[in-house]
């Protein structure tokens, strides 16, 4: 789930960092590899739903590493301890 989330979030921060291209080709790319890997972990593997789970982790974090390599090739998106640190005062809606 973790590289899911991450994932897919990056891909949109890609997106709205201007490469809409490249987040398509990342998210592509991951799906292909679970439409060729699915069948062969299911019917050469013989490990049934577990191959189709097992081939849709590994889109999951190949989509992921697609994605963190962006980020060490941009030069527009920054990540530092800034900007993934807890701001609370974001997160009025708990607020009573």
């Amino acid at each position: 789930m973790p590289f899911y989330i991450i994932g897919q979030g990056l891909n949109a921060s890609i997106r709205n960092d201007g490469s809409p291209k490249y987040a398509m080709i990342a998210t592509i790319f991951g799906e292909i590899s679970n439409i060729l890997l699915g069948p062969i972990f299911i019917f050469v593997f013989k490990v049934s739903a577990k191959g189709a789970e097992i081939a849709t982790i590994i889109d999951h974090i190949l989509t992921f590493i697609i994605n963190i390599y962006y980020l060490k090739k941009s030069k527009k998106f920054k990540v530092n301890k800034e900007s993934i640190k807890f701001d609370k005062g974001i997160y009025t809606i708990f607020e009573i």
